[in-house]
């Protein structure tokens, strides 16, 4: 898609919708604080995903050659691990025909970080969830699977068997497992790995203020350019909606949001949803509507969101309690939770 120069008002509009999270515009910009929006979109790891440079018109060559080059590596990005893509690693560890297989250097780091986390998580934050998943496949299905159908998928559901070693004199991994038939799903963190990767690029190119918004999933480069932050808004927990219930002031930090409101379906009066208990094979059931986390790894916190919405807001306060500590993070350093509940409250 062509680079487009859009206004602010324009920009923060079209990136609203999507996920929980809607960047949000400042109230009566001052026009001496007026600045350039370099944007381009695409349908990507199967969403709606925007990345947007700020500068001044002075930069508009730079800014347009480095959006161009971002876009193509979240292209590759993509086409490297979305299991939905024929050939990329994530799909070929689905398919494999032995218990081994070779992967690229990327997304050998990437399961290597997860795995790290997921074992702090004690078995509530799952990779290798997709034979669960798949079955309640929440883009298509509009009824629960059967209690037999759970019990199967829940049968080719493993916590242990599985690893990632990095080859000898090499930048590639191999994917180990003991699992014939063991899967994984990167949907809870692929996005939040993406989204660290695209601002290393960023940084590398010396840029100071971006937006990267991959379905919801937002990452803040900096402030904008006049220095204010970056506003964010957690959405209020309905379906469709586009109305803010808190409005977050970011600095050069990610904020991702795991909720029940965008891929779920309600049957008999029940709303099932895409957060799935591991142990129940059913939606996680607690008084939960969302939980967003505010941190620097956009990875730690697609990880954080889903972690603590499956632990509950009281186990969820504990364990980002150890996880914070455990990395020596206080203050401003530290991953902030904002728990929304289903009557429609905000808990920090």
């Amino acid at each position: 898609m062509a680079v487009i120069v859009f206004t602010a008002a324009v920009i923060f509009a079209l990136l609203s919708g999507f996920g929980g999270l809607i960047p949000v515009e400042r109230e009566n910009r001052a026009k001496d604080k007026a600045f350039e929006i370099y944007s381009e979109s695409d349908f990507l790891l199967d969403t709606f995903c925007t990345v947007s440079i700020y500068g001044d018109e002075s930069e508009a060559e730079s800014a347009e050659e480095i959006l161009s080059e971002t876009m193509e590596r979240l292209r590759r990005l993509d086409d490297l691990l979305n299991p939905s893509t024929e050939g990329s690693d994530t799909w070929r560890i689905n398919h494999r025909t032995e218990n081994t297989v070779e992967i690229s250097e990327t997304t050998g780091r990437m399961l290597e970080s997860i795995r790290e986390l997921e074992r702090e998580a004690g078995g509530d934050f799952n990779v290798a969830i997709e034979p669960l998943s798949s079955l309640w496949n929440f883009d298509e299905r509009s009824s629960a699977p059967s209690e037999e159908e759970i019990n199967e998928a829940l049968s080719h559901v493993h916590f242990e068997g599985w690893n990632v070693e990095k080859k000898d004199s090499s930048n590639e991994y191999i994917f180990v497992t003991d699992k014939d038939d063991l899967k994984v799903d990167p949907g809870a963190f692929a996005k939040g790995f993406i989204a660290d990767e695209l601002k290393a690029f960023l940084k590398e190119k010396k840029l100071s203020s971006a937006l990267i918004n991959l379905g919801g999933n937002v990452l803040c480069l900096g402030s904008l350019p006049d220095g204010e932050a970056f506003k964010i808004g957690l959405k209020k927990p309905e379906k469709g909606s586009d109305e803010n219930i808190e409005i977050l002031s970011v600095n050069d930090r990610s904020v991702v949001t795991a909720g029940i409101y965008e891929r779920s379906f309600e049957e008999d009066g029940v709303l099932y949803h895409h957060i799935l208990d591991t142990e129940t094979g059913y939606p996680v059931q607690n008084d939960l509507a969302a939980v967003s986390i505010v941190g620097d790894s956009s990875l730690c916190c697609d990880f954080l969101s889903t972690t603590l919405f499956i632990k509950g807001e009281e186990e969820g306060r504990t364990f980002l309690c150890e996880f914070n500590e455990q990395r020596g993070l206080t203050g401003d350093e530290a991953y902030e939770a904002y728990f929304i509940k289903k009557d429609g409250s905000l808990e920090r």
